[in-house]
């Protein structure tokens, strides 16, 4: 699509069926850049400044070509990157500031920041809790030495210890941990003593299990086959880390993650439900319930497009109703409630068990993959392990 069909879509009414929404703030610098990340980042803080400034801009720009903005709510704010800790005190205060005299967030906000331990410090903490973040995510990773090495992490496993008896953490609702399993010179038993090693903090109440996605284009792409388990040793490293978890009290609540009763990532939740959601920085995307879009994954471009007085999308597609319906299967399936039976109704106009779904479901449940009841459909632990599989099977 053309910068001129994308700047004319830009102009039409977004979030017109929704009196709430969830904001993804994208910080594209980092401290070093890992051999497995494909996520859009600088390794150097050359640029923040100019980036504060266009962040700033965006923001003013949506809210004068979409003033339906100013009316709406925002239930939840994450703030990925990149590392969003590499910003100092003010400038931090001075990011969060204009999100806050911007929008109207609701009284129970949820307000996630993700860091790394070495970047953090107890007056950026103090600076987060002040301008109203809540929850803490952080990327651990693995609590060896050789395998954050390997996985070209720059902290130490005794960094993580030191900051998770820092009691600064427990001035925030919830701490979050981002572990890997499948990486380079890994085992079963690394995993489950990290999970046991962080499980034994009160203060952590969330854990992220991902498997190790290897994207083109990235360093790891590049390693060996050989240094990376097949699909029975994933589905090893599956099962420790179901098993770690639930034995400590932690409810897997999607494919990837896990947390104690109550704490689960509403953010991440918004996304699974297909809640409208909005992307500000370069490479963020948006999802408005019909539109999808999302920033120019360039600093240099986004910056240059807002100086422009441009929204700066990089692209734009209306959600088809058959795109939508397959995207729900897939999203649905990957979380433990699985798919609410009278919704799914409402949303495609038909039901659940009809057609050669009916069959397919059927033979999901012979085979211990799923379970059915008259209100909902959903995946066993065995089902949610090939949740994307299992999707395929019903579209």
């Amino acid at each position: 699509m053309n910068r001129e069909l994308i700047e004319a879509a830009s102009r039409s009414p977004l979030f017109s069926s929704c009196d709430t929404f969830s904001l993804y703030l994208h910080v594209p610098f980092c401290a070093h850049k890992c051999g497995y990340c494909d996520f859009y980042s600088k390794a150097s803080r050359s640029g923040i400044d100019q980036f504060l400034d266009s962040f700033q801009k965006e923001i003013d720009l949506y809210l004068r070509i979409h003033p339906e903005l100013k009316s709406k709510k925002v239930t939840t704010i994450f703030v990925g990157g990149g590392t969003p800790s590499i910003l100092t005190e003010p400038e931090w205060v001075a990011f969060a500031t204009k999100v806050t005299d911007s929008f109207l967030l609701t009284d129970d906000c949820e307000w996630t920041i993700e860091f790394n331990p070495e970047s953090f410090s107890d007056a950026k903490a103090r600076a987060w809790k002040g301008t109203g973040v809540n929850r803490l995510s952080i990327g651990v990773q693995s609590l060896n030495d050789s395998v954050l090495k390997q996985a070209e992490r720059i902290h130490s496993a005794q960094r993580v210890i030191e900051l998770l008896s820092n009691p600064i953490l427990a001035e925030f609702d919830r701490i979050s941990c981002d572990t890997i399993y499948g990486l380079p010179g890994q085992t079963v038993a690394d995993v489950t003593e990290t999970l046991s090693q962080l499980i034994a903090f009160p203060v952590v109440s969330h854990i992220s299990a991902y498997e190790l996605t290897i994207a083109e284009d990235t360093p790891f792409a590049t390693l060996e086959q050989s240094l990376f388990p097949d699909d029975e040793g994933l589905a090893d490293y599956e099962s420790a880390v179901l098993e770690s978890l639930i034995a400590a009290g932690f409810e897997r609540y999607e494919v990837s993650n896990y947390a104690k009763p109550g704490k689960q990532c509403r953010h991440n939740q918004n996304y699974w439900t297909m809640k409208p959601y909005l992307g500000l920085g370069p490479s963020a995307h948006s999802f408005d319930g019909a539109k999808r879009f999302g920033d120019v994954g360039s600093l240099h471009d986004y910056c240059q497009l807002i100086d422009a007085g441009l929204i700066p999308w990089g692209f734009f597609e209306q959600v088809t109703p058959e795109m939508l319906q397959t995207e729900f299967l897939f999203l649905s399936l990957r979380t433990a409630d699985g798919i609410n039976l009278k919704r799914y109704k409402e949303l495609f106009g038909e039901p659940l068990l009809s057609g050669p779904r009916k069959a397919t479901i059927d033979e999901l449940c012979r085979q211990n993959l799923a379970e059915l009841d008259d209100h909902q459909f959903w995946l066993t632990p065995q089902g949610l392990n090939l949740a994307d599989g299992v999707a395929n099977r019903l579209i």
